[in-house]
């Protein structure tokens, strides 16, 4: 919440949900109809997104737009990697959108892993 009681996207949930959904740079910016640099300053917590630009954001990231105003995740809860990055982001659920893949279908069965 801002000093004025009004609720605050979290910025951290922001990068957070891009890097998930492995979408970057001024593409971003132009998917959900803002002018570069303003994804970026809504990372830094130099710029708040709209209403309706949260509603775009969640429908291109697959996440529920409650999920940005939520306080960023204990750094001891647990993380998610994605593949192609060749990273992890540390987050606390997953988004309702089929962005990840933990487990593809090709995955060797528990048991031949040991």
């Amino acid at each position: 919440m801002s000093a004025a009681g009004e609720r605050v996207p979290v910025p951290y949930r922001i990068t957070a949900a891009l890097n998930l959904a492995n979408l970057h740079g001024p593409a971003v910016d132009a998917a959900l109809e803002v002018r570069e640099p303003t994804v970026d300053n809504w990372e830094a917590g130099t710029l708040r997104p709209s209403p309706a630009e949260l509603d775009r954001l969640a429908a291109l990231t697959g996440f529920d737009v409650e999920w940005f105003y939520r306080p960023a995740p204990n750094p001891f809860v647990g993380f998610l990697c994605s593949r192609g990055r060749g990273g992890c982001e540390l987050v606390d659920e997953r988004p309702a959108a089929p962005v990840l893949h933990l487990f593809p279908e090709s995955a060797p069965a528990l048991d031949t892993l040991w």
